[in-house]
């Protein structure tokens, strides 16, 4: 089968935010995913993000001392990083251009706004594990390249 095969990838979600926490699981669940690794903030989750390969992050931006932008920013510079290619889908309710342009800046792949459906997301998923975009390394960036239109 061609395409995205969610039953082999191991997704990392991260949100403190227990009923978005308990959606973005679900779907997960009705998108096929089986390894589904969960933490309610980021401390601590590069620990784990080095440990064990992660296919896909799903990550809040918000957070107290360590954010979601401060995660992605690590996992796709950390030399110990288990995958520095990991693309992520970020979920706010600050959806505004500033943290929009912030999240894109750390590597960001997909941005979803709060409040989103399940078919939000899951098309949001589906769409980047279907149709990834190459990587970019340059001086002061590493991430995701250009935009869909």
């Amino acid at each position: 089968m061609d395409g995205p095969q969610p039953e082999k990838l191991t997704v990392m979600v991260v949100d403190q935010n227990k009923p978005v926490h308990s959606l973005v699981r679900s779907v997960l669940r009705d998108l096929g995913f089986r390894e589904i690794v969960s933490a309610m903030d980021c401390v601590g989750r590069l620990e784990q993000f080095e440990r064990r390969r992660v296919d896909l992050v799903i990550t809040h931006y918000g957070g107290e001392a360590f954010t979601g932008s401060d995660l992605v920013q690590r996992v796709c510079t950390s030399e110990t990083s288990s995958n520095p290619f990991v693309p992520v889908v970020m979920v706010t309710s600050q959806a505004n251009r500033d943290v929009v342009v912030a999240a894109r800046d750390v590597g960001v792949n997909e941005f979803i706004a709060k409040p989103f459906t399940a078919n939000d997301l899951g098309g949001h998923i589906l769409e980047l594990l279907s149709r990834p975009r190459a990587f970019v390394r340059a001086e002061s960036y590493f991430g995701s390249g250009p935009r869909r239109r």
